[in-house]
């Protein structure tokens, strides 16, 4: 379960090191405001008709995402210092909640490649998202 979490994480771009604390947060309210950040962007996707749309819900994901990182660096780090063992049995609930919200924000993606064809600009602008968030 750890290395699902992990691998959601890695979805959001979330590397989980060298960010300066604004105010304390838990394992579990971080790992929910994944979750959040997971399930607006789903359902940004889900209204999205166009590719420029599905470009934009991308990005303010990845916005979120890297302002969860500025905010919250050090407790992402824990959370990956945890054993699985213990995440399994310690955050039952926020696994489950990440593995729903990670199925869902997969599946509406899959729907929308095939429903919209995303043209060279709008690919190129998707490029550009998903460079930024591998800068993380």
């Amino acid at each position: 379960m750890k290395r699902l979490f992990i691998a959601l994480m890695a979805v959001l771009v979330l590397a989980g090191c060298g960010a300066q604390k604004e105010d304390k947060k838990t394992v579990s309210e971080v790992m929910m405001m994944t979750v959040e950040i997971m399930n607006s962007a789903t359902d940004k996707l889900e209204k999205a008709e166009t590719a420029d749309e599905v470009v934009e819900a991308m990005s303010v994901m990845v916005g979120e995402v890297k302002e969860l990182q500025n905010k919250y660096g050090d407790v992402l780090a824990e959370l990956q210092e945890i054993p699985e063992e213990e995440m399994a049995e310690k955050y039952a609930d926020e696994v489950a909640a990440a593995e729903e919200a990670a199925k869902r924000f997969y599946e509406v993606l899959l729907v929308k490649e095939q429903e919209i064809e995303m043209t060279p600009e709008a690919q190129e602008k998707m490029m550009q998202v998903l460079q930024s968030a591998s800068e993380l």
